[in-house]
């Protein structure tokens, strides 16, 4: 099939493979070793040969075999270890932004919508109907802008406002 031409390997592949060499960072040279040489694995070797012949088989073949596999565990490894990582950032960063806002006395955007939806919410007791029945006697109608753009906390609070009493009556 021509993967494996000589000119190919003599002019591209050799060019990728000593940039890869020349790499001063060794995760570089991981990424760009392990697209090329795993068309150099026993595995590559079978997928690309034709029907009905052997592949080549060769000690630097079975070496670039061993090569792929410790890559891909370590590939995985690196993956699963930058995603606790930034899944540790953001907690800490948001924590940070909260204590800064706390200390600061104030509420983003966020912060009004979250404490509205708390004390609409039915669990809330009393205090969350009382809420209810006095924001629906202030106001009959309740109106979405870019209701496309509306995230589920916006529509509980929608919901629990205008529910019930926009139910039937015309009210949205």
């Amino acid at each position: 099939r021509g993967a494996y031409k000589p000119e190919a390997i003599r002019s591209t592949w050799r060019q990728e493979l000593d940039e890869a060499f020349a790499a001063d960072d060794p995760l570089a040279l991981g990424r760009r070793l392990s697209k090329r040489l795993a068309r150099l694995t026993n595995d590559g070797l079978a997928e690309k040969t034709n029907k009905g012949h052997t592949p080549p088989s060769h000690p630097f073949f079975d070496a670039c075999q061993a090569y792929a596999g410790a890559w891909a565990v370590l590939a995985r490894a690196l993956d699963d270890a930058v995603v606790r990582f930034l899944r540790r950032a953001v907690d800490e960063v948001a924590a940070g932004v909260t204590q800064r806002k706390a200390r600061a006395n104030a509420l983003g955007y966020g912060d009004l919508l979250t404490r509205l939806d708390r004390a609409l919410d039915p669990a809330a007791g009393p205090s969350a109907e009382h809420l209810t029945a006095q924001l629906r006697a202030r106001f009959r109608a309740v109106l979405i802008d870019e209701f496309q753009d509306t995230d589920p906390v916006q529509y509980r609070i929608f919901q629990r406002i205008a529910g019930a009493a926009g139910a039937g009556s015309g009210a949205a």
